[in-house]
């Protein structure tokens, strides 16, 4: 990738060429085996920039927050797109989603699916609800809970029980996994049908599949286990279709952060590099204790000594070390380093307040080639003062 001098560091990229080509494969991938079995759900909480670029190549956006919910709003997102989950519903988040359009709730709870019957009731408004099936986590509900709700909706004019939503957890990295869950489903939704009769819709699934993050990642092909899945699903026929949400496979490989290096330290063997960035920029999925390397490329190359370089942050804290003994090239202050498939989550998952550093400005590179800023080089200390 061409990057931009003009631009200062640090900064992340996105770049819409490859976004749009990864969702094409996937959806040849798709078209391969179905046509209209399986349907693409965007979760936006892994990059909400990504919207205007990713709509029309997405059935539905998850929305997991009032917050999440307005911005889905400014952009002009058609409600009948959103599906508005997340454990924490408020009232008002509820209601203005009604008010927007949106017809398609996650319920995370017998609390929830009571307040949602009560605001389409009041509203005498149609809903398509989804019960979320919990996995023992703070997510969703017990099985008897679904069941309840079950019996329950036939006093509610206004709800349609549309599907089950369901997911565990993200970075899998083997196909049987997810077919343990699909399995695990399938049970279900056939008790379901025996004892209440309930034919859903569709599935909201999860599959949280895994994106090769770290220098070491060993992935037979990026899309195996996705064609996998997806042949699966196809083969089983269901008879109701499959929404897979997911936002880090979709996203991940589209975005790149740039850091420039500001001090060089330690000795020549092994040197120690002092970026504008840091840890409250860089969020890897399992990159805990510095103890995996994400790839790192230094974006002009030195044909000098090669060394094994320490990468620290402007934190000023211990915790704020990035990456041991990266192999650069006779790193100097002022070159910059590229991040890479750092699409997902890092520019809204970072700990941006913490020492009053500024925020990094997100542009993309769009297809014609042009840079855009979505998000300027934002100061955060009047966040951390009191308002005179």
């Amino acid at each position: 990738m061409i990057y931009s001098k003009d631009i200062k560091t640090p900064y992340y990229l996105l770049d819409e060429s490859i976004l749009l080509s990864h969702i094409a494969e996937m959806d040849n991938i798709r078209k391969k085996y179905t046509s209209n079995d399986v349907r693409f759900c965007y979760a936006i909480k892994a990059n909400p920039f990504l919207i205007p670029y990713i709509d029309k190549a997405v059935d539905n956006f998850e929305v997991c927050s009032w917050g999440e919910l307005k911005i889905c709003i400014r952009y002009g997102v058609e409600p009948e797109k959103i599906i508005l989950s997340g454990v924490n519903k408020e009232s008002q988040m509820i209601a203005d989603a009604l008010e927007y359009g949106v017809r398609i709730f996650t319920a995370e709870s017998m609390h929830q699916y009571d307040e949602i019957v009560r605001q389409a009731e009041k509203t005498n408004t149609y809903v398509k609800l989804l019960p979320r099936l919990s996995n023992g986590a703070q997510f969703g509900m017990e099985q008897s809970c679904i069941e309840k709700i079950i019996a329950d909706n036939a006093n509610h004019s206004c709800i349609c029980l549309a599907g089950i939503h369901y997911f565990t957890g993200t970075q899998k990295k083997k196909f049987s996994k997810i077919e343990s869950e699909l399995k695990l489903l399938e049970d279900f939704l056939k008790e379901l049908k025996i004892n209440y009769g309930f034919e859903p819709e569709f599935l909201e699934y999860g599959p949280g599949l895994a994106v090769p993050y770290f220098i070491g990642d060993d992935f037979d092909s990026y899309y195996t286990v996705y064609e996998e899945m997806v042949k699966y699903i196809t083969s089983s026929k269901y008879g109701y279709r499959v929404n897979l949400e997911m936002g880090r496979f979709f996203a991940a490989s589209c975005g790149e952060y740039i850091t420039s290096v500001v001090d060089v330290k330690g000795t020549p063997e092994e040197p120690i590099l002092i970026l504008d960035g840091g840890r409250n920029h860089i969020s890897y999925y399992g990159q805990n204790m510095v103890m995996k390397t994400p790839v790192i490329e230094m974006e002009s190359i030195d044909e000098g000594n090669v060394a094994p370089c320490d990468l620290y942050g402007s934190l000023c804290s211990f915790n704020d070390m990035i990456a041991r003994s990266v192999m650069l090239s006779n790193p100097q202050i002022g070159d910059r380093l590229v991040f890479k498939n750092i699409g997902a989550y890092s520019i809204t998952e970072g700990i941006y307040l913490f020492l009053s550093r500024d925020l990094p400005g997100v542009y993309a590179k769009e297809a014609n080639g042009s840079y855009k800023m979505l998000r300027d080089s934002n100061p955060t200390y009047e966040v951390n003062c009191i308002v005179f």
